[in-house]
């Protein structure tokens, strides 16, 4: 048994840790050695949106649609949409998986000759985590399988019990047509999505020591709803981050300091970027995925500063950094610091919105919350404090006026519209007799350091 990758680059890794298992079971019984697969692409079309195919696998008398899913949890029915302990997932993957089966159908009947066109066209869902959906509706349930249920079609019997009697058609004897059309012009490589959003484009933020890439993503069936997935890769983390203890401790630290600025001001929750998803310590798998709410407009600071400087005036920018300043003072006054302040978790918009993200390594006043040795490993800004510099002299650090410290360096680059390098050996200081702003653009208006 073959599986022929479209794609791997939009596989996560609980998916192809599933595929590999079949290919595994499938190759081990003499009964499913001559099936092939196809896994990693998308199924384009003109009428509609896009559709993400986990797998395709042809067997010896039947088309198998397979769609993939690494959850845990309780799943319950609500209309259409399934609920994980409480929270929506979108439609039931078992509906989705039936639109996709119809357009694959008239695909094939469009695209392909006789007998290959009349084979036998089935789907399933593919549980591979350990979600208990004991509750969906019985005619739903058809069509779930757990992955070691799934595994079991390996065998004759198991195959007669799950998928039920033979159906007309070969398709594992029609290989070579099924392969030209899988590559074909109806069909492209898969993008990465995690619970129904998929990434648009490039990371747009790669975390310096590779711990996690973020990335814009879009809502699969409505587009207009935009968010910021973080991907981790815990392999950067080898000897702190192999257990699901270690992970969940620096992984899930963010969704935690965001529960103490709820608690302490609510107001807040409109100042920094709020979760889509709420994952608990069993979900921080190696292939952890996290999601927060982008509001459409908003953008980086380094973005915004390229696409919108040259038309900001000083007052502008003087504005929005009065905005920035206020926010934190805010955050200060709940007892948390951020520690990793930098333009890869400030999102502007005009004319004067901020929001905040990536409170990874923030400081908040609850016991046992410190990640301590790991911070500089997990921090994604590059800024050299001077307290961690050889001119420091050993001066113990301050969590808030590190903050301070790391948001005048931000204040360079939203005011002067460029990136203030610091190096190791330098302090930079704002010169003591600063004239008005008006003559923002003097040059030496910060040019002492010491």
């Amino acid at each position: 048994m073959k599986i022929d990758y479209i794609s791997s680059e939009g596989i996560s890794r609980s998916e192809k840790d599933a595929l590999n298992a079949m290919h595994k079971a499938f190759n081990a019984s003499p009964f499913s050695q001559s099936w092939q697969g196809y896994a990693g692409f998308m199924m384009m079309d003109t009428t509609s949106r896009d559709r993400e195919i986990d797998l395709v696998l042809l067997t010896h008398e039947r088309l198998l649609i397979i769609e993939l899913k690494n959850w845990r949890g309780k799943i319950e029915p609500m209309q259409d949409h399934w609920l994980k302990d409480g929270n929506d997932m979108g439609r039931s993957p078992v509906r989705v998986l039936a639109d996709k089966w119809k357009i694959l159908s008239s695909k094939i009947q469009d695209r392909l000759q006789e007998p290959a066109k009349s084979v036998w066209i089935d789907y399933r869902v593919v549980m591979c985590g350990s979600a208990d959906y004991s509750e969906i509706s019985p005619d739903e349930k058809t069509y779930v399988l757990s992955l070691d249920e799934f595994l079991r079609i390996a065998k004759e019997s198991g195959y007669r019990q799950i998928l039920g009697e033979p159906r007309r058609g070969k398709p594992s004897q029609y290989i070579p047509q099924f392969t030209q059309f899988f590559r074909g012009k109806d069909f492209k490589a898969s993008e990465f999505s995690f619970n129904n959003f998929q990434i648009v484009g490039e990371a747009t933020f790669p975390h310096p020591n590779k711990l996690y890439q973020e990335y814009k993503a879009v809502k699969k069936d409505d587009q207009r709803h935009e968010a910021l997935l973080r991907r981790w890769n815990f392999s950067a983390l080898v000897g702190h981050a192999d257990t699901v203890d270690e992970r969940a401790r620096i992984a899930l630290r963010e969704h935690q300091v965001l529960g103490f600025l709820h608690e302490k001001n609510e107001d807040l929750d409109k100042v920094v970027l709020q979760p889509l998803s709420h994952p608990t310590r069993d979900d921080v798998d190696a292939d952890f995925c996290e999601l927060y709410k982008l509001p459409s407009r908003q953008s980086r600071l380094g973005e915004f500063v390229h696409r919108h400087g040259v038309e900001l005036s000083t007052e502008d920018r003087m504005t929005l950094l009065k905005v920035l300043l206020s926010h934190f003072a805010d955050v200060h006054d709940t007892g948390v610091a951020h520690r990793d302040v930098g333009d890869h978790n400030i999102w502007l918009e005009r004319p004067a919105k901020i929001s905040l993200s990536g409170f990874i390594t923030a400081y908040f006043p609850e016991s046992g919350t410190t990640v301590g040795k790991l911070r500089d490993s997990l921090r994604g800004g590059k800024a050299v404090l001077p307290e961690d510099s050889e001119i420091g002299h050993g001066e113990a650090s301050d969590a808030f006026r590190r903050d301070v410290y790391l948001l005048g360096v931000v204040a360079h680059q939203l005011l002067y519209l460029a990136p203030l390098v610091v190096k190791t050996v330098y302090i930079c200081g704002w010169h003591r007799t600063m004239t008005p702003i008006r003559v923002l653009y003097m040059p030496g208006l910060i040019r002492h350091w010491r």
